[in-house]
């Protein structure tokens, strides 16, 4: 026993020591550690550009607190998607590269795949590479190789930017007028003003469902012509048309002033219509 002590305490100091040797050569340094690509407070940025080519730039600004898209399309803008491309200048990488100007078509960055913009800050998008997957980035002369997760969100259609949900924030419901029955808010209670007849319980369950609904995808508005019309009425007299595209296999509305359509899942449907769960998703995939 006292022998295999002392064969394993004369490894351990070999190991030691071959570590130590190894720290301590001259002329070589440790690798770099990963460091972010950019140095931005997300919590200070006031607008993001979207530039692709072969696409009109997306626009968005926050303003009290949300985020709005402004062009090519108009309404709030989808935070998950906004919080994911406030991530990218914070992606931390050790791969830097030394890339000269008339290089940067070769990877993909000149002129580059897309390009997004955080107030004053550009940083464009290129290729991946082969090897892992990794994509290469430019930050003013500076080319990084970075795990991204926002270039399919940089490319996609200006719709799959906005906000998922059927109401906008701080927006207050009066009236909600469907294709067979209409529901109005007076003197603080809803209740069933034209139409089938609905128990109290089921008002809530369809002005609830409104509030809180939202859609699974946003996508262009298409050319199809409405089957009926939803409308929504709010504090202040604003109003909302939603056209009923489809019913099945998804519940798809279209809103013709901001150029969208809302894909709303089977369940979802039931409860913006008041139509029975088993009616529903007897057609949802």
């Amino acid at each position: 026993m006292q022998r295999r002590t002392l064969v394993n305490v004369v490894l351990a100091g070999i190991v030691a020591a071959l570590a130590a040797v190894a720290l301590l050569q001259p002329g070589r340094s440790p690798p770099p550690a990963p460091q972010p690509i950019a140095s931005i407070d997300a919590q200070t940025v006031r607008t993001i550009t979207i530039e692709r080519p072969d696409q009109p730039d997306i626009l968005m600004e926050r303003d009290e607190g949300n985020w709005w898209l402004h062009a090519p399309l108009a309404g709030p803008a989808n935070p998950v998607r906004i919080d994911t491309l406030l991530e990218l200048p914070a992606t931390r990488t050790a791969t830097r590269l030394e890339i000269q100007p008339g290089e940067l078509g070769r990877y993909g960055l000149a002129p580059p795949r897309a390009s997004v913009s955080y107030d004053d800050l550009t940083i464009d998008v290129g290729d991946t590479q082969p090897l892992d997957g990794r994509r290469y980035v430019r930050v003013g002369t500076s080319v990084f190789l970075v795990h991204e997760m926002v270039y399919a969100f940089l490319v996609s259609h200006a719709a799959e930017f906005m906000r998922p949900d059927l109401v906008d924030p701080g927006a207050q419901l009066t009236a909600i007028v469907l294709p067979d029955r209409a529901l109005g808010l007076h003197d603080g209670h809803w209740r069933v003003v034209s139409g089938a007849p609905l128990e109290d319980a089921g008002v809530q369950a369809i002005v609830r469902a409104w509030q809180q609904t939202r859609a699974v995808r946003v996508a262009a508005r298409d050319e199809r012509a409405a089957q009926a019309t939803i409308t929504l009425e709010f504090v202040g007299g604003a109003r909302v048309d939603y056209d009923v595209l489809a019913t099945t296999p998804l519940l798809e509305l279209g809103r013709a002033d901001r150029g969208v359509r809302y894909q709303i899942d089977g369940p979802s449907a039931a409860r913006l219509l008041a139509k029975s769960q088993e009616n529903t998703t007897a057609t949802a995939p």
